[in-house]
């Protein structure tokens, strides 16, 4: 057993004092590995103990050992003298010194289950807490009857109302259906209306009405009313007195009146649903005029269908006419942009319905008029008119050439001159397990090599989860010794075999060894054609994402090309965190462990990291040593940090980082965007009485001044230099040698205080 077996816990569990309950979970598991969980809490038999000490002489110095080497040096020499190297003393001191089972503690813990907040932002982080907090409390009842379950029913109760309160009443779900189905159904009509609208017009003329009508300046005795009520007869009173300076529009056009009590219309191509009904409208004038029916219009604006009801079909009219007290019944608001040249008429909610012009003092509604521009050509062949054409596509020719029936075509010259790969289109084959699918790419050379001599990487991805792992290289051999361990650990991992395995027709993936171990392993080994990634585009469009987020993280941080593993190994980091659009946007994390990730310990790659020193080189040195974040390492919460003073890669859990802060980056900045100013010119320095040298002459200096955001830094920098005191004014002071050897001293005896010490 003995070998790999690592009797000690890392920093964070050992027992200081206030994790006791943890720590004594750790130990139970360190104790009961090696056999000694019985023997340290006095549960073992005599007769087993017996056994077990002429097998192993030295079991209780070697698990009072593991408990002392787990616990603060403090705590383990303060009950050296009273154990006498008895882990089962040991055991107990421990427990009731740091585990006192009184009603205060159980309260203790009850209050703060009870006090735990349950809110919507962290609902996950307060059920983790009351869980731990249970366990807690669980350890501090010996009576097995009394179950703590019985005293958390009211925190349940008290979640259960948070969630009704966030739910829906069925009131507000019925009605919401039913907003959804008449929305449905009312664009269901729209779109038919415009299909059968644009069948009948595209198959014959508007017809006539079916009635008999008047025209301007002639009276149709057939009609209904009276030659001297026939609004056509009356020239000298226009009808149309209310539209003044609108005489550039056409009959199609249509403003907003607002003036207007109804909404009229002169052609009938705009209703959708017609009564006719004959009835006279007032005008302000004092005339009036006839309507032939109302109904409701749909108006093609450019992003939506207007319906309106109730409008009105007066032929007579020379323009529409959009009665603004529609929209403000409705609570719509019409607003006039700043330009004052355009406007916009806004619904309740704040969303844009009609977009329209401001001419002439009228609001012009802005609508989806669609032309056509026809090109005509002459030449009857159309082999020769796509030839002077210029070989168009065929979508083009068609546009380019409308009147001419081109159904299809077929041009060899086009064929040989753009000839491009075929398309793939659909999707690649969801697995419907972890381990169903698994793709590779092997991505290398790199040129430079990295900081550690790695050429290669290799990228696999999961093609039920999309979760990236991804291993550096130095020659493409070491590929299938990667391939062999990871297919091995993923299987213990998502207790599962892989089923199919995805590749190119590289070497490092077709060969003799790898082909027996997939056998070995029931692996369908998987191989695209050549020169078509399309095939494997889990791991060849995946090269290309990690590549450019490694080329971002790269310039963000303003580290060495040569960093390039560093910056790839944190871009897959990072994309198995990133929401995905093929999974629903849910994160690869969360589809292959099988919850969600937290993203509260992130930090900005190449940023300021201070990390512990846990070697000092004295008492009083520094305790934190500076650094470069270069990633997120292997284990719970570890982070990779480049000393900046010894260059070296340090892993550790103690950090404290600046994210606003990138030394390289800054540096290099400073290196190729300072402006430089330089002066020429002499100085005269004062003699220095300590050298030889009685007289210096001028000597030429060069100062170099940097921009205002640096100038604190090189100032603290060059504190120590010659350069700051000779051009800030400082000078030597006369120093007169003799009087250092005049000095003496008279002390008396009486005032030395000694020390044995």
């Amino acid at each position: 057993m003995g070998n790999d077996f690592n009797p000690e816990l890392s920093d964070k569990y050992k027992l200081t004092g206030s994790n006791y309950i943890n720590w004594k979970q750790q130990m139970r598991s360190l104790l009961l590995i090696r056999g000694y969980y019985d023997m340290v809490t006095g549960q073992e038999s005599p007769d087993k103990r017996a056994e077990q000490e002429k097998i192993e002489p030295n079991r209780k110095p070697i698990a009072y050992a593991i408990i002392s080497l787990n616990c603060d040096v403090k705590i383990a020499s303060q009950f050296d003298n009273k154990c006498n190297l008895n882990p089962t003393i040991l055991w107990t001191c421990l427990e009731e010194f740091y585990l006192p089972k009184t009603v205060q503690n159980q309260a203790t813990y009850l209050r703060r289950i009870f006090s735990t907040p349950l809110s919507e932002g962290n609902l996950a982080q307060g059920i983790k807490k009351i869980q731990e907090l249970t366990h807690n409390l669980c350890s501090l009842i010996d009576d097995q009857a009394v179950k703590p379950s019985i005293l958390l029913d009211p925190i349940v109760a008290l979640w259960e109302c948070r969630i009704e309160k966030r739910t829906p009443s069925l009131d507000e779900t019925i009605e919401e259906v039913r907003s959804a189905i008449q929305r449905n159904k009312e664009n269901q009509e729209k779109r038919a209306f415009m299909t059968k609208k644009k069948e009948k017009s595209d198959s014959k003329p508007h017809q006539k009405p079916n009635y008999p009508t008047c025209r301007r300046g002639y009276h149709n005795p057939l009609t209904k009313h009276f030659e001297a009520e026939c609004q056509n007869l009356k020239l000298g009173k226009p009808t149309t007195a209310l539209l003044c300076g609108i005489n550039q529009q056409d009959r199609d056009s249509i403003i907003i009146d607002s003036g207007a009590s109804n909404s009229m219309f002169n052609d009938e191509k705009h209703f959708i649903s017609f009564i006719p009904k004959e009835e006279e409208v007032s005008l302000t004038n004092g005339s009036s005029i006839k309507y032939l029916g109302s109904g409701t219009i749909c108006i093609e604006l450019s992003h939506c269908f207007l319906k309106i009801n109730n409008c009105l079909l007066i032929p007579q009219l020379e323009i529409n006419l959009l009665s603004m007290n529609t929209f403000i019944v409705a609570n719509y608001s019409v607003t006039k942009e700043i330009s004052a040249k355009s406007f916009v008429v806004t619904s309740k909610d704040g969303k844009n319905i009609i977009n329209g012009s401001f001419e002439s003092g009228n609001f012009v509604i802005h609508q989806n008029k669609i032309q056509a521009f026809k090109v005509s050509l002459s030449t009857p062949s159309t082999t020769v008119l796509h030839q002077l054409s210029g070989h168009p596509s065929l979508e083009y020719f068609k546009k380019m050439h409308p009147n001419k029936n081109i159904s299809s075509f077929n041009c060899t010259t086009c064929n040989l001159s753009k000839m491009t790969k075929i398309p793939f289109k659909g999707t690649f084959p969801q697995p419907n397990r972890k381990l169903e699918t698994i793709h590779m790419d092997l991505c290398g050379p790199i040129c430079p090599e990295s900081i550690s001599g790695k050429k290669y990487f290799l990228r696999i991805v999961n093609g039920f989860s999309h979760f990236v792992w991804i291993f550096f290289l130095t020659n493409k051999s070491e590929c299938k010794d990667y391939i062999k361990n990871h297919i091995n650990r993923i299987g213990r991992q998502a207790i599962s075999k892989v089923a199919n395995l995805i590749s190119d027709n590289g070497s490092e993936f077709k060969n003799s060894d790898l082909q027996n171990f997939f056998k070995s392993k029931g692996i369908n080994h998987l191989t695209s054609a050549p020169y078509t990634p399309e095939q494997n585009p889990f791991s060849e469009r995946g090269n290309r994402t990690t590549v450019n987020k490694s080329r971002c993280l790269l310039l963000d941080s303003g580290l060495d090309l040569t960093y390039w593993a560093e910056t790839a190994n944190t871009a897959v980091y990072l994309e198995n965190l990133t929401l995905h659009k093929s999974l629903s946007f849910e994160t690869p994390f969360s589809k292959w462990f099988d919850k969600k990730p937290s993203l509260k310990f992130l930090h900005p790659f190449g940023c300021e990291a201070i990390y512990l020193d846990n070697f000092p080189k004295s008492k009083f040195s520094s305790r934190g040593g500076a650094g470069v974040f270069l990633g997120y390492g292997e284990g719970h919460r570890m982070f990779c940090i480049l000393d900046s003073e010894t260059g070296k890669v340090k892993t550790t859990h103690h950090v404290k980082f600046n994210d606003f802060v990138f030394p390289n980056k800054n540096q290099a900045n400073l290196n190729q965007n300072t402006e430089s100013f330089v002066v020429s010119g002499s100085l005269d320095i004062p003699n220095n009485p300590q050298t030889n040298c009685s007289e210096i002459p001028e000597t030429p200096y060069n100062l170099e001044l940097s921009p205002n955001d640096q100038k604190e830094n090189d100032e603290n920098r060059n504190a120590n230099t010659d350069t700051l005191w000779q051009y800030k004014g400082y000078s030597w002071m006369t120093e007169p040698v003799d009087n250092s050897k005049k000095i003496t001293s008279h002390l008396d005896p009486a005032n030395i205080l000694t020390n044995s010490c």
